[in-house]
């Protein structure tokens, strides 16, 4: 693992060819996380439902500490990218306890991991690593966050980001307005995305599974979200729900996966804790 100071605020816009061809260049080479995305920072921001105070906190950090794990470090010429042995989950089970020690230093501000767009307060991290252990579940709260939209004027889309960390497809929910309490489908896009980090990639387009509300809610597999950042996503929509909008259909399906032993990602997991 490797603990680096920035001395200067996320550069969320992650650079531009043309006028930060540094940064931009960086980022596509993952300097920012391997999954990070322009204006996460924002959305992340924009969506911290346990920090409302985030809001007028997090634009105040003039710096930030970053956590980077490489297995090639140290190491000779012919080491392994991703060793046999490499566990994504294991990574981020290392790295948030790390994070938590350094949230304690009175110039924190608080957490950020911009894979899973994910802010939180040193006090919410702690809580979550407490609840989580005596649970024996993982903290997918502190490695994803649950995001909220307005998709039309009488539909919602609640959306997971963050589980491709996990080698995994993102969750999505669509669902009239007024039909299901938004803290039941948020539950429910949490215990999906356990089932799959559980027991594998087993969900296919159309299966079906008992969802909010006590009824059926069917998946559809596609290749582009509703939402940033781009990635693949498991659309979950109740069964007896028509007049889906468009923007909901009309995407491109998903390939069909691969076992999630053989889905590895090319790069490690990062981490970000904001300094004033």
């Amino acid at each position: 693992m490797v603990l680096d100071t920035v001395d200067h605020p996320w550069p969320d816009s992650m650079g531009d060819p043309k006028t930060a061809p540094m940064v931009f260049g960086a980022w596509t080479m993952g300097q920012f996380g391997p999954f990070a995305y322009p204006n996460g920072l924002e959305r992340a921001t924009q969506q911290a439902w346990a920090w409302p105070e985030a809001k007028n906190r997090v634009p105040s950090h003039r710096a930030f500490l970053r956590l980077r794990i490489s297995y090639v470090l140290g190491a000779g010429p012919d080491a392994k990218i991703l060793p046999p042995t490499y566990d994504p989950r294991h990574e981020l089970e290392f790295l948030v306890p790390v994070a938590q020690r350094l949230l304690s230093h009175p110039a924190v501000i608080g957490y950020f991991n911009p894979n899973g767009e994910v802010v939180a307060t040193g006090k919410t991290v702690t809580e979550s690593l407490a609840y989580h252990r005596e649970h024996n579940l993982p903290p997918l709260d502190l490695w994803s966050n649950v995001r909220l939209f307005n998709l039309t004027p009488e539909w919602l889309a609640m959306d997971t980001v963050g589980c491709a960390q996990l080698d995994l497809p993102d969750h999505e929910a669509v669902f009239p307005k007024g039909s299901h309490s938004p803290n039941d489908v948020s539950n429910f896009l949490r215990n999906t995305t356990l089932y799959v980090l559980t027991n594998g990639p087993k969900i296919r387009h159309n299966d079906t599974i008992d969802g909010p509300g006590g009824s059926r809610w069917q998946a559809k597999l596609f290749a582009e979200p509703l939402s940033d950042p781009p990635r693949e996503v498991i659309c979950w929509v109740p069964a007896e729900v028509t007049g889906l909008p468009a923007k909901v259909t009309e995407r491109k399906a998903a390939p069909p996966r691969p076992a999630a032993t053989e889905n590895k990602p090319k790069k490690a997991a990062w981490w970000q804790v904001w300094r004033k």
